[in-house]
């Protein structure tokens, strides 16, 4: 499947903490900082820093204080960001994709903890 993000798609997370611990558990040191383009990184469409990081953290809960979110699959996956959805144009499909440390993400943005360091 050919990969294109809706209008662009990279999410930025730099992320701190350990990402083991439940919702409202301790918070962890450091900064997160939430950035979102189109068109490939050539427009952004929001940037945002929180810090502390709350315990059990995720990708898509970070996203979702910080932005209107539409979402598919219970909650799991983004489909659509400030009014930016997944949609097909011709026979390319074009969606939202993350990244953690330069690497494509192998899990939807809620299963996604937040971790020191992370860049997503």
């Amino acid at each position: 499947m050919k990969r294109a993000l809706l209008a662009a798609a990279a999410l930025a997370v730099l992320a701190a903490g350990a990402s083991s611990c439940s919702v409202g558990t301790n918070s962890q040191q450091g900064s997160a900082q939430i950035v979102v383009t189109r068109d490939f990184g050539k427009q952004r469409v929001l940037s945002a820093t929180e810090d502390p990081i709350e315990g059990g953290e995720t990708v898509m809960r970070m996203l979702m204080r910080n932005a209107d979110v539409k979402t598919r699959y219970g909650g799991r996956f983004v489909n659509a960001i400030k009014g930016t959805g997944s949609r097909t144009s011709g026979t390319e499909r074009l969606d939202w994709f993350y990244y953690v440390n330069g690497i494509e993400a192998d899990v939807g943005a809620a299963e996604r903890k937040v971790a020191g360091g992370d860049r997503i």
